[in-house]
């Protein structure tokens, strides 16, 4: 199995991304957790993390389109959301994006909607990585490994 540069750029990136949300989450959690006496959490460091999700994820994505025959198609790779895990993770992807940009803007903004968005990202993202192996799953060198 020799896969092409944009998909293994596509995994690693999205890989870096969702996990950095998902540590975000903990950490803010566990900065709740410890109360008003626990060490309080800079914004800046969640802001950072957060645009990093996005630049990853993003990058990721660019990279996507270059593993594509034809990139101008790429709108339709949804069409098949009730059988495809593709498709179905190409609508998860943006959702994602989406609600880390909003908890990017919600946590600058000092919004206590932050957590609820930053937990509603953390689920697209186990979302993602359950579509993700289930595309896997269908890769038949793969299935062979096991």
């Amino acid at each position: 199995m020799h896969p092409a540069l944009s998909v293994l750029l596509l995994t690693t990136l999205i890989g870096a991304a969702q996990g950095l949300v998902l540590t975000l989450a903990g950490v803010e959690l566990a900065a709740r957790a410890a109360g008003p006496g626990g060490a309080a959490l800079p914004s800046t460091f969640l802001l950072a993390g957060a645009a990093v999700a996005l630049i990853l994820s993003g990058a990721g994505l660019v990279a996507s389109f270059f593993h594509l025959g034809h990139p101008e198609r790429a709108w339709r790779a949804i069409a098949g959301w009730r059988t495809s895990w593709l498709s179905r993770e190409v609508i998860v992807l943006p959702a994602f994006m989406g609600t880390t940009a909003l908890y990017g803007l919600a946590r600058w903004a000092g919004h206590d909607a932050a957590l609820p968005v930053l937990l509603l990202a953390g689920l697209l993202a186990r979302v993602w990585f359950g579509c993700t192996g289930m595309i896997y799953a269908a890769v038949k060198a793969i299935r062979e490994w096991a």
